[in-house]
């Protein structure tokens, strides 16, 4: 019986019934909580009575929660109400691929993007040990952003999480049993024989040869023929339905599409490379495209010298000379506008400076619409308008494929890569705050993940990570902004003291791809690339450029004046700038080097106040008496990050950390009369603590060989919750308690695993502590028991980052993945904990940055202090066209 609408399962009200088939209902229906659309799929009650069908449905749930991809329908939640179970999923619009190829085949560029895109899908379930088992074109649906793998309901799990599970799964798994759609299975699955990966590559051949020639290659009058055609026939190739599909199409299918799965593609990985060579012309296309026009191009050619002989005769030698070397193209000036109703969003930590594409063809940038979230938009040079990349909300620091077709970013924590003509993102790996990177010809790609520790290098198509230089942690040195030379093997890279003062390694230096220790290029603080023969960085915000060889890794000459005043974010040491290899270059202006600014906000989101004008801020936590703030502050003049404490009721602020050393992430102890500090002062960030309003020293609490910072004082001042990053710098971050009273100290490790825990926070009434983990594939906010961690509560929904208690326990605020700020109504017992309702307050454009909380609460609860980012920056983006010619003749303002 179909549920009626205006029905509730949960918090989720039923509309409209989207469809039904063998596995359940799925219905429209709205999040009570959030009030956003989502799509419900029921099983309903006349098969809830049957363990088989409710066992395939379990399935699903747990195939589809333990792993996250753009190209597979998320998962939200799972319930049972009232005899029903249902799955709260992503709400799509579009339509199934089934749908569409009732229309015709697609034309080439679809059956590619789609086809790789499924294939995206399937490679990520694999690697989790999942066969989906049912790839039909039913279960692939197409939306403006790509194609989404649907209905994990028959899916094999090679891992349970349980013996017992993992019993259940053999049962409705094991061999002789035949599972699926008659037309998409493969031939081992009619024979009763075990699936794996391959078994979905057959289907996924099945898939592209309807894509291609709308019809099915496998048919019959009945169940039995169409059997006996999947194991015994071959199909007709497509080529003769479709004849100007390109002949590597055909083979891939064909390969797809093999009896004997040792003979097929062995991965979903292979088939999405082939695909996308499948989309370029052959080389005998090419080849026959090219010759008509070559000979005509000889006899062009051949009438050009002819004349220009002639005329060197006629003109002597000085003639000939001079039309062989043309006069350089004289540089250009033009300026990009944002988009209608949106700015630009290219300064500030968590920021996305615009980019140009290697072919100087098109222009990557930020910007947000209507003081919304910013997003990744492409700007073709030829064009006047630019188009959105959909699934790039929260995108920084862009960098572009060496071909120009794709483009790769920051988001989430995680490395990210999507084509530049649009479709789904596709995650790489984590990177908890990524300060840049560079992509090479081989399909290499070199990142800093985060601002502290060495560059990783990860394939462009995902996987595992691995160091490419050495950081040396004990003394705070970080590596960032690489920028890979013309061998693809070789890099430039800055290397700094992090948030800090100059140290004696400060330059930009040379790296290696093939080991060997790097090498000092340039003492800078900036951020470096090369192009046109010239190595581009800015000093005192003045972009310069000097001559330099990438094969002896030498400069030369005098560095010349480019542009002046251009934007520069000294807490990353970034400057917004970017150059194509044919002599465009794009670069942004701003009045001042860009910070935040703490503001207080209302719970309306209404701004109150501000304080002392825009500095650049990281973490600030309000004392336990409310009358003051603790902050830690970069200091313009000399570079270094060092604690501050506000009057909250007069403004004036102290100094309470000296030294030539990185001090941050200030804590109150529950009395008020000691704060916890991190510094780098003995090399790694050590934890520290030093009396309020006294003339002290600060005291070592904790030392070890990885970074770390304080997060928060338990309410009886018995433990410090501190981060723990794991060693090199990787992207792991756990979480510890150390005990403050007596005289040892030896931290609990409350929180350790292979995700990134962090941020934890004491609820004021003892018991329980909030913390953030990725353990999902995005940011969530649980709470669990300390000092052991037992049972655990999942509050945020659909992503969620730095939790904060309210003064009496029952609210937790956190930021949503978009940065609005939530407010989650608990119920903190002395064993049990419970969530009631979750509601979004505000919008923000908070600072999220490694080691530091990004707001505060008022003791009321009715005001929050945020660490906001600066607005969009207003000026247009400047391309300089054929700029290297003007070096020598007149430096370009940027006023």
């Amino acid at each position: 019986m179909s549920l009626a609408a205006g029905a509730r399962l949960g918090p989720y009200e039923i509309g409209k019934l989207l469809g039904a088939g063998g596995m359940g209902e799925v219905y429209l229906a709205r999040d009570t909580r959030l009030g956003r659309t989502i799509a419900i799929k029921v099983l309903p009650p006349s098969l809830s009575s049957d363990p088989e069908f409710r066992r395939r449905f379990a399935r699903e749930a747990l195939a589809v929660s333990s792993f996250s991809h753009p190209n597979v329908c998320a998962l939200y939640d799972v319930g049972h109400q009232d005899g029903t179970d249902y799955l709260v999923m992503e709400h799509l619009e579009g339509e199934p691929l089934s749908s569409r190829l009732k229309k015709g085949p697609l034309p080439l560029d679809q059956i590619v993007r789609f086809g790789a895109e499924i294939c995206n899908a399937l490679e990520a379930a694999h690697k989790r040990g999942i066969v989906h088992r049912d790839l039909k074109p039913g279960n692939i649906f197409l939306t403006k952003t790509g194609a989404k793998l649907l209905d994990f309901g028959l899916a094999t799990l090679k891992a349970g999480p349980s013996a017992e599970e993992a019993g259940e799964d053999q049962k409705l798994t094991r061999a002789g049993m035949v599972l699926g759609t008659l037309h998409y299975l493969a031939p081992e699955q009619i024979e009763g024989k075990e699936a794996d990966p391959r078994t979905d590559i057959f289907a996924l051949g099945i898939v592209l040869y309807e894509m291609s020639a709308s019809q099915a290659p496998f048919t019959g009058k009945s169940q039995s023929a169409v059997m006996a055609a999947i194991v015994a026939a071959e199909p007709a190739p497509v080529r003769e339905i479709r004849p100007e599909l390109p002949a590597s199409l055909e083979r891939l299918i064909k390969l797809c599409l093999a009896k004997d799965p040792d003979e097929r593609w062995q991965s979903a990985h292979d088939v999405a490379l082939e695909l996308e060579s499948a989309a370029e012309p052959s080389p005998e296309a090419a080849q026959r495209k090219s010759r008509p026009r070559r000979t005509g191009a000889r006899i062009a050619w051949a009438l050009i010298v002819i004349v220009l002989i002639l005329a060197a005769g006629a003109a002597g030698f000085e003639g000939s000379r001079y039309w062989r070397k043309p006069a350089p193209p004289a540089p250009w000036i033009a300026s990009v506008l944002p988009p209608a109703q949106a700015a630009f969003d290219a300064t500030g930590f968590n920021a996305a400076p615009a980019a140009v594409s290697p072919d100087g063809r098109s222009l990557v940038f930020a910007a947000s619409v209507n003081g919304g979230p910013s997003q990744l938009w492409v700007r073709p040079l030829n064009s006047a308008t630019a188009h959105p990349l959909a699934g790039t909300q929260g995108a920084s620091y862009p960098f572009w494929s060496p071909d120009s077709h794709s483009i790769a970013f920051f988001a989430g924590r995680r490395l990210k890569r999507i084509d530049a003509a649009g479709g789904a993102p596709q995650t790489l790996c984590a990177a908890p705050h990524g300060q840049g990177g560079s992509w090479n010809q081989s399909g290499e790609i070199i990142f800093s993940p985060s601002s502290i520790g060495p560059l990783l290098e990860v394939s462009a198509m995902g996987g595992q990570t691995k160091d490419v230089t050495t950081a040396n942690e004990s003394t705070g040195l970080s590596q960032r902004w690489p920028w890979f030379l013309p061998d693809g093997r070789h890099f430039l890279f800055q290397s700094g003291n992090p948030r800090g003062a100059s140290s004696p390694a400060d330059g930009i230096y040379v790296g290696s791809l093939d080991s060997g220790p790097a090498r000092l290029l340039l003492k800078a603080r900036s951020n470096a690339i090369f192009e046109n023969g010239y190595l581009l960085y800015l000093q005192d915000r003045t972009l310069m450029a000097q001559a330099f060889d990438p094969r002896t890794f030498t400069l030369s000459g005098d560095p010349e004046r480019v542009a002046q005043h251009v934007a520069f974010e000294s807490g990353t040491l970034h400057g917004v700038f970017s150059a194509s290899s044919n002599g465009v270059l794009a670069y942004q202006t701003s009045p001042a080097p860009s910070g935040t600014q703490m503001v207080w906000y209302d719970r309306q989101g209404s701004k109150l106040t501000a304080m002392d004008g825009s500095l650049s801020y990281y973490s600030s936590e309000i004392s336990p008496s409310g009358k003051a703030l603790a902050v830690d502050i970069l200091e313009p003049s000399t570079g270094n990050v060092d604690v501050w404490i506000y009057n909250l009721a007069t403004g004036l602020k102290t100094r309470f950390t000296y030294g030539a050393s990185v001090n941050l992430a200030p804590v109150w102890s529950p009395d008020g009369s000691r704060i916890a500090f991190a510094s780098n002062r003995e090399g790694y960030f050590d934890l520290f603590a030093k009396a309020v309003g006294a003339n002290s020293d600060s005291k070592l609490l904790y030392r070890s060989a990885s970074n770390k910072n304080p997060t928060d004082w338990s309410p009886d001042g018995a433990y410090l919750a501190f981060d723990q990053r794991s060693p090199q710098g990787k992207s792991q971050t756990d979480i510890g308690l150390l005990p403050t009273s007596g005289t040892e100290h030896k931290p609990i490790m409350l929180l350790g695993s292979d995700a990134d825990e962090r941020e934890g926070q004491f609820c004021p009434t003892g018991h329980w502590i909030a913390y953030t983990s990725d353990e999902t594939g995005r940011d969530e906010v649980y709470v669990t028991s300390y000092p052991q961690a037992a049972n655990r509560w999942q509050v945020s929904v659909a992503g969620g980052a730095s939790p904060r208690w309210s003064a009496d326990g029952k609210t937790l605020y956190y930021l949503s993945l978009s940065r609005q700020m939530m407010a989650a109504a608990v119920i903190p017992g002395v064993s049990t904990f419970q969530v009631e309702a979750v509601q979004p307050l505000f919008a923000t454009r908070a600072s999220v940055e490694l080691m530091a909380a990004p707001f505060a609460v008022s003791k009321d609860g009715k005001r929050f202090l945020i660490n906001t980012l600066p607005d969009p920056n207003p000026a247009p983006l400047t391309l300089l066209v054929h700029w290297p010619t003007q070096l020598r003749q007149t430096a370009v303002s940027g006023e």
